[in-house]
């Protein structure tokens, strides 16, 4: 594939793939159930929020500078113990030996004091020498690396035979007041194997009685083969009702990045920069909608790489161009993102 580059103020911010309407033929409410999906524990990032730095910030060696050599580093931290520095594993290098020792001097200073005993964790962090204009040194904030998910607990959820039996009190009233379509999100929190699991909406634009009904429905479900001393397994579900009054459906479809970005709300107004071919590129991802009511969802397709972190946590953030109706159809989504090599420039 040739390489590219693209820059969010050219021509090559278009359109992006219209989407497709298909008319519905349901003439009564319905509710469907997505695809379950195990929710990473988030308070195992938490101890990041302590780090420290007992070394000074970096600074541009002099003779770097002078020659206006610039410089990029991706690495990855991996913490084991409270009082120790993180082992560093250079992921990515552009740049003298001068700066990359800078980088690691730096490293040498973190600590994470509230690291518990036997507790492990990983980020990914960049780091950028640039001697024209604005900050000469720069990095990011770390990106937790979480670990691959235990899907062989969720293999044996168990979940009620029947669907929920739902039907509109008056498909021909008024849905002003009240909504005849809507969707719910689920975190569904296991404690014990044997036991209902704790359910709470994270998000519902549905009517009351809607989200009830499938709260209802998730609480019986079960996890059988959660080990009775393990640390609760969380997963979260999108339910969603249509009513015989909602018109056309409407499906997103798979793209490339220039035309998925062309269909990103107020993308001129992005300033990132990314060097696609320092990711193992050409590559694909899995990104579904979320934003604005929550993350979207991204996933590496294939094998994963830590090269990539901070571009697929920069995808999570993204928000489609939509309508409000439009946007509440296509929730939780899935389309495949193809990834070229090249640059994005979009710091112009």
């Amino acid at each position: 594939m040739d390489q590219s580059t693209f820059f969010a103020r050219s021509a090559w911010l278009r359109r992006g793939q219209r989407l497709a309407p298909t008319l519905a033929l349901a003439l009564c409410g319905s509710f469907s159930a997505h695809a379950i999906n195990t929710i990473v524990d988030q308070d195992a990032a938490k101890p990041l929020q302590c780090l420290t730095m007992s070394e000074p910030p970096p600074v541009y060696p002099e003779q770097d500078l002078s020659l206006q050599r610039g410089g990029n580093f991706r690495v990855k931290l991996s913490f084991a113990d409270a009082d120790r520095a993180p082992e560093v594993e250079i992921l990515s290098r552009n740049g003298s030996d001068d700066l990359a020792y800078e980088v690691r001097r730096y490293l040498r200073g973190y600590r994470l004091p509230c690291l518990a005993s036997g507790q492990k964790i990983e980020a990914v962090q960049e780091f950028a020498f640039s001697p024209k204009g604005g900050q000469p040194v720069h990095w990011n904030d770390m990106r937790y690396v979480a670990p691959p998910a235990n899907a062989s607990l969720v293999s044996c959820l168990r979940t009620p035979a029947e669907v929920p039996q739902w039907r509109e009190e008056n498909p021909l009233a008024s849905n002003i007041k009240k909504p005849t379509s809507g969707n719910v999100l689920l975190h569904i929190r296991f404690i014990k194997p044997d036991a209902a699991p704790e359910v709470t909406i994270a998000y519902s634009s549905s009517s009351q009685a809607m989200a009830r009904l499938a709260q209802d429905h998730a609480r019986e479900y079960r996890l059988p083969c959660l080990p009775a001393e393990a640390q609760p397994v969380t997963i979260e579900q999108m339910f969603s009702f249509r009513g015989s009054s909602r018109s056309y459906d409407y499906t997103l479809k798979d793209n490339s990045l220039m035309a998925f970005l062309g269909s990103v709300k107020d993308i001129d107004k992005q300033k990132v920069s990314f060097d696609l071919n320092t990711m193992a590129c050409p590559f694909k991802v899995m990104w579904a909608v979320g934003q604005p009511a929550f993350k979207n969802r991204v996933g590496e397709v294939g094998e994963p790489n830590l090269n990539r972190v901070e571009f697929l946590a920069w995808l999570e953030g993204l928000t489609l161009n939509l309508r409000r109706e439009v946007f509440d159809q296509v929730l939780t989504q899935s389309i495949i993102i193809d990834v070229p090599c090249g640059t994005i420039d979009l710091s112009r």
